[in-house]
């Protein structure tokens, strides 16, 4: 669940940056298959803009997209951005149950049928997180009452509270991000760095067969928190290797190079030397 609410803050963000454009650009096929996420790092892009509109009047009116994800106002050749809020809201149910909406139905007209006159997914069912689902709902309502994306990403289900800049708050990190308290095991190394626009935390554990794992956390003054896991191999990798090519990954500044180097150097000496 912790993924797929980073997933939304990251879509909604996205959808953000298109709709708030000077016309609106309504992207109109949003579903899963166009969002592709970085495994390496959780970074999620929104892509293929092959059916985007930029509305050079309030409301457009062509009929287009995927139908499972696709706004019942949509079928009424009336709407504007909004219809990417209601595909956004069958993305979450898609990720949470792992079905596609609507594959109950078995032909189009089934799913245009339901969708125009109000019946949801039967999948929504299948959601037993209340919280997640009411947010679901948040974005399926008729579009008078369809949130922006804006309005949705100050929803307190997608909040990080105490994360950003300097007041990142450690248990909270790893109770964010599942990971073990190193309070709770004496190998367990973690040390703090800063820089300009980033918070580093980075924990190491010395492992039996000469590597030492180490995890990353990351955490903007936007309050977006990332974090990567890897091993060091202390007969073959580098810090100033590692450190780059961490860096490079992740799209930070040369600044933070010297950061998350001097970090690992320190971590590994620390963790070397007295485990």
């Amino acid at each position: 669940m912790k993924d797929i609410k980073n997933w939304a803050r990251q879509i909604l963000r996205g959808l953000d940056y298109l709709h708030s454009h000077n016309p609106p650009i309504i992207h109109r096929d949003l579903k899963c298959d166009n969002l592709f996420v970085n495994g390496f790092n959780g970074e999620l892009k929104i892509g293929d803009l092959g059916l985007a509109i930029v509305m050079q009047q309030p409301t457009a009116h062509s009929i287009i997209g995927t139908p499972e994800f696709m706004a019942p106002e949509l079928y009424d050749e009336e709407y504007n951005e909004l219809v990417d809020i209601y595909s956004f809201g069958m993305c979450l149910l898609e990720m949470v149950t792992c079905e596609y909406p609507y594959n109950e139905c078995k032909n189009l007209a089934q799913i245009y049928a339901k969708v125009t006159s109000g019946v949801k997914p039967a999948s929504l069912s299948k959601v037993d997180n209340p919280q997640i689902k009411q947010f679901m709902e948040k974005c399926l309502v008729p579009v008078s009452m369809r949130l922006s994306a804006v309005e949705l990403l100050k929803d307190p289900i997608l909040a990080i509270d105490n994360l950003t800049g300097s007041s990142c708050d450690l248990s909270q990190l790893h109770k964010l991000l599942n990971l073990p308290d190193p309070a709770s095991n004496s190998s367990v190394l973690e040390l703090q760095g800063f820089s300009k626009n980033n918070e580093f935390r980075l924990r190491a554990e010395r492992n039996p067969v000469n590597t030492v794992s180490l995890t990353l956390l990351i955490a903007d003054t936007c309050g977006l928190v990332r974090y990567i896991r890897f091993e060091f191999y202390l007969e073959s990798d580098t810090v100033i290797s590692i450190a780059g090519e961490m860096v490079e990954q992740l799209h930070l500044s040369h600044e933070d190079v010297s950061v998350v180097a001097e970090l690992i150097d320190n971590s590994l000496e620390i963790v070397v030397l007295c485990y």
